[in-house]
């Protein structure tokens, strides 16, 4: 198998408190208080693909982590303060690809604007698909 690129477009951007990498919290349900918006850019119906979402206490969001410029194989996740572990072992935002994954808590739907809460994902990202 050859090494394929793979183009992905976003389909929205997250509107948070956390401006900086060292605001967000390690885990997103260690912040449950903090609220985010997710923006859905107004193409491509977006309108129709959340219908039904609304019935769901927790949704999955994919994102890019775009400051990440560069991805390390091996990282000092908190808690293990000396010892390094692979990557793919952590929630690390130093991925190959810069795509993150979070549960949040679906507050309500208006629109094209989703409102969330114990989100642990930057302001400014863009979010790949929900």
């Amino acid at each position: 198998m050859n090494e394929t690129e793979i183009i992905i477009t976003p389909i929205g951007i997250v509107h948070s408190e956390f401006k900086l990498r060292y605001e967000t919290p390690r885990q997103g349900i260690l912040a449950d208080e903090n609220k985010s918006v997710i923006e859905l850019f107004p193409k491509h119906n977006f309108q129709q693909a959340l219908k039904g979402l609304e019935g769901f206490d927790r949704i999955w969001v994919l994102y890019q982590f775009h400051l990440n410029k560069n991805w390390k194989p091996q990282v000092n996740p908190p808690r293990h303060t000396r010892k390094k572990i692979g990557v793919f072992a952590s929630r690390a935002p130093y991925r190959p690809n810069q795509i993150g994954m979070s549960c949040v808590k679906l507050e309500k739907i208006d629109g094209l604007k989703i409102y969330i809460s114990g989100s642990d994902i930057l302001d400014g990202s863009p979010v790949i698909d929900i």
